[in-house]
């Protein structure tokens, strides 16, 4: 009688497990989430209020893929895209697995951007070429 109790006990914790982690999943689904993550300032001849432009990564999950986006916006709230992505996606534990084309996604945000979801707050790093790694808490975008 102890030994079915102990392994009715560990199926619920596995179950519990799984449902867990399914739950993390979840969490992303249906939501957009975004990150400041560079500027540019460029030099102009002339004066040029909207010289500069701030770089945002966007990242829109449904339960198969990712959308991400890089888009601009100008000191003068002027908004361009730079590039769109769609790609497989998954989560590994805590680590959002983009499964992208290294080929496609080489010199941008993307190329060196690793994600985590931790506590249901989403985290990205981006190595850059000079070794230094920054961190970005990526926001969710609330209609």
């Amino acid at each position: 009688m102890r030994l079915k109790t102990i392994k009715l006990n560990i199926v619920f914790i596995i179950i519990a497990i799984n449902l867990q982690a399914q739950q993390t999943k979840e969490s992303l689904v249906g939501k957009i989430f975004s990150a400041k993550v560079g500027y540019i300032c460029e030099e102009t001849p002339e004066p040029n209020p909207c010289a500069g432009q701030q770089i945002f990564l966007v990242l829109q999950f449904n339960k198969e893929e990712v959308t991400i986006t890089e888009k601009n916006r100008s000191s003068c709230d002027k908004e361009t895209v730079a590039y769109q992505f769609k790609y497989a996606w998954s989560l590994d534990d805590e680590v959002v697995v983009i499964n992208s084309n290294p080929e496609e996604v080489r010199y941008t945000y993307l190329e060196k951007l690793k994600l985590n979801l931790k506590n249901g707050k989403l985290k990205g790093a981006i190595t850059y070429p000079n070794g230094q790694d920054k961190e970005y808490d990526f926001k969710e975008n609330i209609k």
